[in-house]
């Protein structure tokens, strides 16, 4: 079957509108529709429009067509507003791809499905012109339009870009097809009056078969880019589409040859292409972000690709590769901030995702934060390097500086396309109990730039928690758990945890089996167990699984702090239990009614005075954060 079967049905529903009356539309239309052949169906579709502009040409223009070329009729239909702007959009898109079908080495397959989307498009307008009513199963467009609206308004100047497809012979350039795609959501992310997608939610859609408007609704978004990378050697071929989802009409596209050379022109044509056909008038600002060049040697920017690309997989050995390839890259470029913010960023995750030996940490802290401080005098402007050191400075356990710096991320690139750091920074809100409603407004942002990762999409669940909201929090959070359960991640400790605290006990037992079963050996598993024997006062058991390699990677977090705490506090070893306590609210756990109220594990710890003090320390912390 044919991967534009769904589209020839349809154009067979419409011949059958008007057979016998248009014989020359007919024709042209009846042999695409026999062909099997790529370039025969880009040919007959290119001859079907030809008949419709020549008849609209005599018609409104009030003359014979001879040999003008259509593009110069269309201009002039839009001109005098004789034809409806989107179907003078779907034309202009029609005439420009389908011309590749005349010279094969030309082709590339992934023209024909916007083509024939556009025929359809173009046809039905031009039966209800001609008076012709369609047929039993071709909808009215009116309904079209109807169909498309999501429940939801979104911004009217709005974008997903899909990941791009890698149609190059060699399957491990499947990088350059993902980087191409973030660089395109980065540059887009500079114009104010365009609302993007982040890359997280835009990745999910890797080889998905969705049709474009049903991707709009479920990301409440007007516009998709999609469009394919073909790279081979040094040189590539690119193609871009922009589709209006609300008509299913293509209002632009480009195929773009050249050689990786070419690559850092070839993101800005697109980018400025895409600006131009929605009317955003970019300031010289907004032109100078969207066509600086961040590296001078493509090599080099290939590298970097390829970095980011391993980063992205989260495991080990992946993050050795972008380490070395990161590396590399800085010998042959020189100082990059780039460079330097993701060497930052994989750095962190080591500790992270607790994969080293937590003996290592304050080393790893300390080089992550000196990545950073680089990027950020590289760069002091940029997003990317202020976040890189806001996520070193508070791995460090410093909640202050971690603070400016994520605002100034945020200050200094408003409409920045990583989600994440909307959400940290509601998420620190909420966690130091400084603004609750500003975190549920950064929540809410981050959830729709992000609608599709389940951390973000299930954000607000941060907020509730610290609301001291438990049920609503893990109801919240339930897509989140669900996948991490799905993966078996000992990241399901959060769970644990939070059901604890929703006295919820029997699950909080279920989630912990679940970890130990998957994950046997696992430190995720002794702090669950400590928290289990803890909650059921048991000191022995609770005591028999807090080893030194626990407590030298619980030290270096801010939720694994607070837990020791309160598995200390509900065995009466109060000395430990503080010392963890304040070593939480160094790292920010300073929301007072969390601290006094919500966290019931504490209770016991509120007796001793020396609770009070750590009240003080927290207050003293938001009212320094208040000031920044």
């Amino acid at each position: 079957m044919e991967p534009w079967s769904q589209e020839i049905k349809e154009l067979k529903i419409l011949i059958e509108s008007f057979k016998t009356h248009l014989p020359d539309l007919e024709k042209e239309l009846a042999r695409l529709i026999k062909s099997d052949d790529e370039n025969i169906v880009l040919l007959y579709s290119r001859r079907c429009l030809e008949v419709i502009i020549t008849d609209l040409c005599e018609c409104e223009l009030k003359r014979p067509r001879k040999t003008e070329p259509l593009k110069g009729i269309i201009d002039k239909l839009n001109k005098e507003e004789k034809v409806p702007q989107h179907i003078i959009a779907s034309m202009h898109s029609l005439n420009s791809l389908s011309t590749f079908g005349a010279h094969p080495k030309d082709f590339d397959p992934e023209q024909v499905k916007p083509v024939l989307n556009n025929l359809a498009t173009i046809l039905k307008w031009y039966l209800k012109y001609k008076k012709y009513k369609p047929v039993s199963g071709v909808r009215k467009e009116e309904e079209v339009y109807e169909n498309k609206i999501p429940t939801r308004s979104f911004p009217e100047k709005s974008i997903i870009v899909l990941p791009f497809e890698n149609m190059s012979p060699d399957p491990d350039q499947e990088y350059f097809s993902d980087g191409l795609t973030e660089e395109i959501i980065t540059d887009l992310s500079y114009i104010p009056d365009l609302f993007v997608i982040s890359r997280n939610s835009a990745m999910t859609f890797k080889g998905s078969r969705k049709k474009t408007s049903e991707i709009a609704r479920e990301v409440n978004i007007r516009y998709v880019l999609e469009g394919s990378v073909r790279k081979s050697g040094n040189k590539i071929r690119i193609t871009a589409q922009l589709i209006d989802a609300l008509t299913d009409t293509h209002i632009w596209a480009n195929k773009y040859d050249g050689t990786l050379d070419d690559i850092f022109d070839i993101q800005e044509k697109v980018s400025i292409s895409i600006a131009d056909s929605l009317k955003i008038k970019l300031n010289e600002n907004q032109q100078r972000q969207i066509a600086e060049k961040n590296f001078e040697d493509p090599y080099v920017y290939e590298i970097y690709l390829k970095a980011k690309y391993e980063d992205w997989q989260f495991n080990e050995a992946s993050f050795k590769r972008g380490e070395e390839l990161l590396t590399k890259g800085l010998k042959l470029a020189g100082d990059n901030y780039l460079f330097y913010s993701e060497l930052s960023h994989v750095t962190i995750q080591y500790v992270n995702n607790l994969i080293v030996d937590p003996v290592t940490y304050p080393e790893l802290i300390g080089r992550a934060l000196k990545y950073a401080e680089k990027a950020v005098r590289l760069n002091p402007n940029s997003a990317t390097a202020n976040s890189a050191k806001a996520l070193a400075l508070y791995q460090g356990c410093n909640i202050i500086e971690s603070f400016r710096s994520l605002r100034r991320a945020n200050e200094v690139e408003p409409n920045h396309n990583d989600s994440m750091l909307t959400l940290l920074l509601g998420f620190l809100y909420a966690e130091t109990g400084i603004d609750l409603q500003m975190s549920e407004t950064l929540l809410e942002r981050a959830r729709i730039m992000d609608p599709l990762t389940p951390i973000t999409k299930d954000s607000q669940g941060w907020r509730l928690f610290f609301e001291g909201k438990f049920q609503e929090s893990l109801n919240e959070f339930a897509e989140w758990q669900r996948q991490l359960e799905q993966i078996n991640a000992p990241f399901l400790t959060w769970f644990v945890w939070e059901n604890g605290l929703n006295r919820n006990f029997e699950e909080a037992d279920r989630i912990i089996c679940q970890i130990a079963t998957s994950n046997p050996g696992h430190i995720m598993v002794r702090l669950c167990n400590f928290m289990k024997y803890s909650w059921k006062r048991d000191n022995e058991r609770a005591l028999s699984f807090v080893t030194e390699v626990l407590e030298k990677a619980a030290w270096w977090d801010d939720a694994y702090s607070l837990m020791m705490a309160e598995g200390f506090a509900m065995i009466g070893e109060f000395d430990k239990a503080f010392l963890w306590l304040n070593r939480a609210i160094d790292y920010g756990i300073t929301n007072i009614p969390f601290l006094i109220e919500y966290d019931h594990f504490l209770e016991d710890l509120r007796k001793d005075e020396r609770f009070e003090a750590c009240i003080r320390k927290a207050e003293g912390i938001i009212e320094s954060l208040r000031e920044l």
